[in-house]
């Protein structure tokens, strides 16, 4: 008897349309264009978003991506610290662009610029995969040290203000 991975086994409890999508999806992240693509008798965007929504949140589909994204990452030899090398070469790079387009100083100064920009974008993007770019929680207290309630504050604010009526 021939075993099956698990990646097969989720593979042929989808559907041909259902891996269709996930195919498409992988292309560009656009799950309402994919639904539409592998869902051709559906004719409106907004019943292919609803539905490519409720497809998205299918854990076998959810399985099937992950799979086809770590296929795409082997077969290109891709992975997030590639990524992120580049990145960082980009964005801690020395090069001012002087060399390119050396017959103007205006188009100097637009190379430089057009790589400013590059290490910036890369730098952004290096923050974002690392999660530097995650929500600060801040918790404030009051003079005691204890929780600090706004509401109550401002209600004891208002009444000292008023004379304490």
């Amino acid at each position: 008897m021939k075993k099956t991975s698990p990646q097969n086994k989720i593979k042929t409890k989808l559907t041909p349309k259902q891996k269709a999508f996930c195919r498409e999806y992988v292309i560009d992240w656009n799950a309402t264009r994919s639904y539409l693509k592998a869902y051709p008798s559906v004719k409106t965007e907004n019943i292919a978003a609803s539905a490519s929504s409720r497809l998205l949140r299918n854990v076998k589909i959810q399985e099937y991506l992950t799979d086809i994204q770590t296929d795409l990452e082997k077969l290109c030899g891709i992975s997030k610290a590639k990524v992120i090398n580049e990145h960082i070469k980009i964005a801690f790079s020395e090069d001012t662009g002087e060399e390119e387009n050396p017959e103007s100083e205006e188009n100097k100064t637009k190379a430089a610029l057009i790589k400013t920009a590059d290490k910036i974008k890369s730098l952004e993007a290096i923050s974002k995969l690392q999660g530097y770019e995650a929500p600060s929680k801040t918790e404030l207290t009051g003079k005691d040290g204890k929780d600090f309630n706004l509401f109550v504050a401002l209600i004891q604010k208002a009444s000292q203000d008023d004379g304490g009526n």
